[in-house]
């Protein structure tokens, strides 16, 4: 059976393979009889068995991602395991990009070959065999290395500063939390209090993530006591729970499970700073 992660990137790819094989015989993309047995056919034909139930997800995955790629019409599209789809048709679209910007400045010579190149660019930020070790820094780190060849000073400035734009985002989604508890809005101020209080260097704007994180760390410390002093699951909290998977009996302040009370939590304050 194939992993969740290689499920993400190849499912969408066998319902493009579908739509196009759809066109090309014009039949109705909803017949599911029909869709099922061509699936089938596709899978048995590439690995000798008619369900990725029964695949191997080290021997049968990129098989089946090569299959579906050129019936998909789309043989150029750079598959690295551990990466989200969404992460791999970006990188795809900027690998080509940089590839075709560094040929035409020199950077490139002409007789290296595209897919030879995008591979050694990822084996150079530690994907190796097209895997990633990780979603995020891995990324980050390859697509700031393509920014740069393409000249791309946006692309640059973002990956950059990725990861404090992931960790400010997972700040306001704190302060949403805090406004549910506390019943009161809790803006940038209140953020900005907590890093005086705690004497941090730079600016909030200007924070790297290491110090950002500090302040996720002291904003989780003030939920959790909030939670303590209302007998509440941290885990219950708007931006923590899932409605319909929660099956825990704790109560919110008013004495109501927090599972009914979250389905409609208080906007997060908009005025953030950056």
């Amino acid at each position: 059976m194939l992993t969740k992660s290689e499920q993400a990137v190849y499912r969408p790819l066998v319902e493009k393979a579908w739509l196009k094989h759809c066109v090309l015989m014009e039949i109705s993309p909803n017949n599911r009889p029909s869709k099922d047995a061509w699936y089938r056919d596709q899978v048995h034909s590439t690995i000798g068995k008619w369900s990725t139930r029964d695949a191997d997800p080290n021997r049968d995955y990129q098989p089946l991602l090569d299959r579906f790629m050129i019936l998909a019409g789309d043989p150029q599209l750079i598959i690295v395991k551990g990466w989200s789809q969404s992460q791999t048709e970006w990188f795809t679209k900027e690998a080509h990009r940089s590839f075709e910007t560094g040929r035409s400045n020199g950077i490139i010579q002409d007789d290296i070959e595209f897919n030879q190149w995008a591979s050694d660019i990822l084996e150079s930020y530690g994907v190796m065999a097209h895997h990633a070790p990780d979603r995020r820094e891995s990324f980050d780190r390859v697509m700031a290395e393509l920014a740069t060849i393409s000249g791309d000073d946006h692309l640059i400035d973002h990956f950059s500063q990725a990861t404090e734009i992931r960790v400010r985002w997972g700040i306001t989604q704190y302060m949403s939390d805090l406004e549910w508890l506390e019943k009161t809005p809790v803006t940038w101020d209140y953020v900005r209090s907590i890093w005086k209080q705690a004497d941090l260097l730079p600016s909030l704007e200007e924070a790297p993530a290491v110090t950002l994180i500090k302040v996720l760390q002291m904003l989780d410390t003030h939920i959790r006591r909030h939670c303590k002093e209302r007998e509440i699951r941290p885990k219950c909290l708007p931006n923590r729970c899932d409605p319909i998977r929660c099956k825990c009996d704790c109560k919110c302040p008013e004495g109501k499970p927090t599972k009914f009370l979250i389905q409609n939590p208080p906007e997060p304050s908009s005025d953030i700073p950056f």
